[in-house]
């Protein structure tokens, strides 16, 4: 129950990284018909040493599957008494620690969102795979307040988490490569399947190359809510502005919805 407690604190606020080739000067001529060029695999070292599997699941449409570093253990996270519940998913913590230093781990099935107050925020990416997170910390001095939120996938996939400044620190690479290598969803319709299958049915002014579709995924409903916008940069700050222009919806069946007008508050 001690590992769980500023995780309840933390939900609080959640509202709102060969050798050298020898080189020589001569210069050889082959036949190139009779010249293979043998296919070179690497293999990419593991970002950390690699522990127990976490395989979970909860109704249809929620899975989490990760492998943990050595060293560390998870179980079921705790769930409210809603229905359905706020979240569904897994903690996870190094065993044998004298202070705690959980993970939380969850699908939120009714949307997530935090309050931004005093908030540094990030891209994160997989030296593994490239899936990319936003990272959102806030300093308390000897603490840090940690959310990552994995884009991109098939539900609101978080993992927050209230550590010690001196062990995250030690751990941050570790965290953000657990999380960001986890399969998430894996019964579910990804994203660029929503999208090519909605190809197609947007209109002809949602289809130029400043446009660009973003959708969320009910894991309730199991159905992908994608939005087009036209994307304008800025040429003071190279930032950039979302115009939101047309919603539909793509049922994990395959069935495209029809296509809404979206205004700035839509």
């Amino acid at each position: 129950m001690k590992r769980l407690l500023p995780l309840l604190l933390c939900a609080a606020v959640l509202t709102g990284c060969g050798g050298a080739r020898e080189t020589t000067d001569e210069i050889k001529t082959a036949d190139p018909i009779e010249t293979t060029t043998p296919i070179e695999i690497v293999e990419t070292a593991p970002a950390y040493p690699a522990g127990d599997t976490v395989d979970y699941r909860w109704g249809d449409a929620v899975s989490i599957n990760l492998t943990l570093p050595q060293g560390w253990a998870w179980e079921e996270a705790p769930q409210n008494e809603s229905v359905p519940p706020t979240a569904a998913g897994v903690v996870f913590y190094p065993k044998g620690q004298d202070v705690d230093c959980t993970v939380s781990f969850q699908c939120w099935l009714q949307g997530f969102g935090m309050c931004g107050t005093g908030v540094t925020f990030s891209e994160v990416s997989s030296q593994t795979t490239g899936e990319i997170a936003t990272l959102a910390t806030e300093d308390s001095g000897d603490h840090i307040m940690v959310t990552i939120i994995r884009k991109n996938v098939p539900g609101d996939y978080v993992a927050t988490a209230y550590l010690p400044a001196d062990f995250w620190a030690e751990n941050r690479d570790t965290i953000l490569e657990c999380v960001l290598t986890a399969e998430v969803g894996a019964d579910c319709m990804s994203l660029d399947e929503a999208r090519t299958l909605a190809a197609t049915a947007w209109p002809d002014d949602a289809r130029g190359e400043d446009v660009t579709v973003y959708g969320r995924y009910d894991v309730l409903t199991q159905v992908w809510t994608l939005t087009a916008h036209r994307v304008t940069k800025a040429a003071q700050d190279g930032g950039e502005t979302l115009s939101p222009l047309y919603r539909l919806t793509v049922d994990d069946d395959g069935t495209v919805g029809e296509v809404t007008p979206v205004s700035w508050n839509g």
